[in-house]
């Protein structure tokens, strides 16, 4: 829940910095600014300049953060029975994108002749047991143009932005009746770009682009009774949906095996475009998906009695008469295996401590713990696709002045170095597997006003 625009003047500014080159900032601002409006501002600008992903073959990194955030919002009460609330919040992220670790091979390109030449010996030899592990292709490889095969050339990284406008408008027509208004705006562009080869090879590089406009506009009558409340309107919207995704696999097995196939085919009549063996040689190294969606939405709702009651079943763990086609092209019985990302047991717990230590100054720490059980991330039971247990610790302890407003603390966020993995997937060559941050820590200092 977002906070709202006060009365009264306040604010507060916090500064951070930690390993990895952090420098952190955030603050916000709320006061009244005249007679019957009220407004906020808020911000967040995240920077790191040294990524924690160092490549196995080369030392390159990946992982620098640039992410700015904002939320700007007022409040206004032009009568006693108008109320007027509007917002606008965005952000942008040029964060570099997190590359994969290579850990195995899927069954049917795990003994394949077709590989790419030493990426079997480099799996082997660089299975990853720290989180900064990893490997992507060189800009070399991926950026060159081969042939029609466009290379991608553009960084490894995010260049997404978001805003969003809110207004909502409510005006009391009548004793405990009101009419509402919420009209929205939401437009989401991304441009990324990410390798999931887990190896220094063009195993599966993307390029990525997104557009997302949205429009909605609810408006309502709503009313309290003795019984109960009832409430009765329209909701209109309209979404523009546009995605791209330009996929790099020149160097995947299965490309592989369709040149070597598509060789064979060169002096049948099969190859009535008259293709080369240099452009066979060449072929199948990229390709794009483009897709444009657009939608209409309109409904109306009406909802009497005092209460609105949701009724359901709790969700089994696994699942039950299920077949389909394993990663082998085999037919698979699934039943009984779990869902996927579905550990048994997750939870956390927090533990706080104040203490004052006198002159108006008071001692604080704090010591957060998360635990998640084995979960697996695919149907078939093959153990390069399990999610490991595991815990996380952070932990922080400062010392501040309440009535003067400041606060010092030093904190850590895994403290203990946990090696985990939040997802596993394949590119259809390599299985990867995509690991969470190592111990990051640094201090915060905070001023109240």
């Amino acid at each position: 829940m977002t906070a709202k625009p006060t009365e009264q003047f306040e604010g507060s500014l916090t500064a951070e910095a930690g390993n990895y080159k952090t420098y952190n900032l955030e603050g916000y601002v709320s006061g009244g600014l005249g007679d019957r409006v009220q407004g906020r501002a808020a911000f967040r600008s995240e920077t790191s300049d040294k990524g924690w992903q160092v490549s196995n073959s080369r030392g390159e990194r990946l992982g620098k953060v640039r992410r700015d955030g904002w939320r700007l919002s007022l409040a206004m009460q032009p009568t006693d029975t108008v109320e007027v609330e509007a917002s606008y919040s965005g952000w942008l992220n040029k964060s570099d994108t997190v590359a994969a670790q290579g850990i195995g091979f899927t069954p049917a390109t795990a003994a394949s002749p077709f590989n790419a030449p030493g990426i079997v010996s480099y799996i082997a030899a660089n299975k990853p047991t720290k989180a900064g592990q990893a490997d992507w292709a060189p800009l070399s490889t991926r950026g060159a143009d081969i042939g029609v095969g466009l290379g991608i050339k553009d960084p490894l990284r995010e260049d997404d932005q978001f805003h969003a406008g809110k207004l909502k408008i409510s005006w009391d027509v009548a004793d405990k009746v009101r009419l509402v208004s919420l009209t929205s705006f939401n437009r989401l562009e991304r441009k990324a770009v990410f390798d999931w080869s887990g190896a220094p090879y063009e195993v599966l590089i993307q390029k990525a682009h997104g557009d997302i406009k949205s429009f909605a506009e609810e408006l309502h009558l709503e009313g309290v009774t003795d019984k109960g409340s009832w409430l009765v309107g329209g909701y209109i919207a309209r979404d523009k949906i546009y995605d791209s995704n330009r996929t790099l696999l020149g160097q995947n097995a299965n490309v592989g095996t369709i040149r070597y196939v598509g060789s064979t085919l060169l002096a049948t009549p099969f190859n009535s475009f008259g293709y080369t063996a240099l452009q066979m040689s060449q072929a199948f190294r990229t390709y794009e998906d483009v897709g444009n969606i657009e939608t209409k939405t309109w409904s109306l709702a009406r909802q009497p009695g005092p209460d609105l009651h949701r009724l359901g079943h709790p969700a089994a763990y696994g699942s039950e008469g299920l077949h389909r086609i394993n990663a082998a092209g085999q037919s698979q019985s699934f039943d009984g295996r779990p869902f996927l990302y579905s550990p048994k047991f997750q939870g956390g717990l927090t533990a706080l401590f104040k203490q004052p230590v006198g002159d108006g100054l008071e001692l604080n720490a704090a010591l957060n713990g998360r635990w998640q059980d084995k979960s697996y991330a695919d149907l078939e039971g093959n153990p390069l696709f399990v999610i490991d247990g595991y815990g996380m610790l952070n932990a922080s302890v400062g010392i501040g002045a309440p009535d003067k407003g400041w606060d010092l603390s030093i904190w850590g966020r895994n403290i203990t170095n946990a090696y985990y993995w939040s997802a596993v997937s394949s590119n259809a060559n390599v299985v990867v597997r995509f690991p969470g941050k190592p111990t990051t820590y640094g201090a915060s200092l905070t001023w109240k006003f």
